[in-house]
């Protein structure tokens, strides 16, 4: 997939190799594979998201996070740099063991998901669900704080 971020074509599968790249950087990595989708952003027009898989046994810490920034900010740019890191127990994967892209792109973007009978595990697709869910409740919460901090001290006067 390629997404147009700020005007910038990303290919997604670049910034994926990125974050997987600290699994030979650094070897206590908690990242066992990523998946980014882009997802829609009022100013940017995209914004990339990774929806990371951890080790078994591990989550994503806060450090865990800033590095990951840092590197894919160091190979791929600011504007390649994930707005989040969203971690999920699996994607939905066919027979074959593909990742279905396609799937959590339509997750993201509120569209109808399709056909999830080729799927090896179509409890996945509630999961991510629940997780998109998550993060737009953030996200709302996240934007109408910096809108309060944006206006809070305007005042306005009638004469």
């Amino acid at each position: 997939d390629v997404i147009n971020v700020s005007g910038h074509r990303l290919g997604t599968e670049e910034i994926e190799g990125a974050i997987l790249r600290d699994k030979q950087v650094n070897p206590d990595s908690p990242v066992a594979n990523a998946i980014v989708v882009g997802a829609p952003h009022r100013e940017k027009g995209l914004t990339p998201i990774a929806f990371v898989k951890p080790v078994p046994g591990r989550k994503l810490g806060a450090d865990d996070r800033r590095r990951l920034t840092d590197l894919v900010r160091s190979e791929k740019g600011a504007t390649a740099v994930p707005s989040d890191f969203i971690e999920v127990s699996q994607f939905p994967e066919t027979r074959s063991g593909k990742y279905m892209r396609r799937m959590v792109r339509a997750l993201v973007e509120e569209q109808p998901v399709g056909d999830t009978s080729t799927l090896r595990n179509p409890e996945a697709i509630a999961e991510i669900a629940a997780a998109i869910n998550a993060w737009r409740q953030r996200q709302r919460a996240s934007d109408e704080q910096r809108l309060f901090e944006t206006w809070r001290y305007l005042r306005l006067q009638y004469h």
